[in-house]
């Protein structure tokens, strides 16, 4: 399903937007496509990316999670001298169930084309993710970290990213 629109749990991500996005903005989204599903620890991490939230997205965002007193996470918005270039998600479900787990710490780190970049991801409803900044088109090697309940110790999930 690599390069299609991961159209079930990419829903959660979409309905994420639905809930802080007023319907322009929606409309200038695209839909996230997936990149991959890794399976460790019991869960299931599928890495989706879409184009970057615009600054008056993620102020409307921000806005509307700090009314609802969920903005932990989302310290050091916008990125002051970098320009997003993506918007990445992980969405985690647990493997019997099925079901979203949910108040994970999530973070990611981007290495490639001579840097490193980290970010913690914010949940969503029914996912983890954030705005980042890539410098230059190719390969990088993107890890996720999970900690929290049901894992038992942190997980290090890696995935091959190109950035095209």
């Amino acid at each position: 399903m690599k390069g299609k629109t991961f159209q079930i749990p990419c829903m959660a991500l979409a309905i994420g937007f639905a809930l802080f996005l007023p319907p322009i903005a929606l409309a200038q989204q695209e839909e996230p496509q997936e990149v991959a599903t890794r399976v460790a620890g019991g869960l299931e991490i599928t890495l989706v990316v879409a184009p970057p939230l615009t600054e008056e997205q993620m102020a409307k965002m921000m806005e509307a999670m700090e009314a609802r007193e969920s903005r932990k996470g989302m310290e050091g918005m916008p990125m002051p001298g970098m320009t997003p270039t993506h918007y990445l998600g992980v969405i985690i479900t647990d493997q019997k169930t099925g079901k979203v787990v949910k108040g994970l710490s999530v973070t990611l780190t981007a290495k490639g084309q001579g840097v490193v970049r980290k970010r913690s991801f914010v949940q969503m409803p029914g996912s983890y993710a954030h705005n980042i900044s890539l410098p230059a088109k190719g390969m990088y090697r993107i890890t996720i970290k999970i900690e929290g309940f049901p894992l038992k110790k942190p997980l290090v999930v890696p995935f091959d990213f190109e950035y095209k």
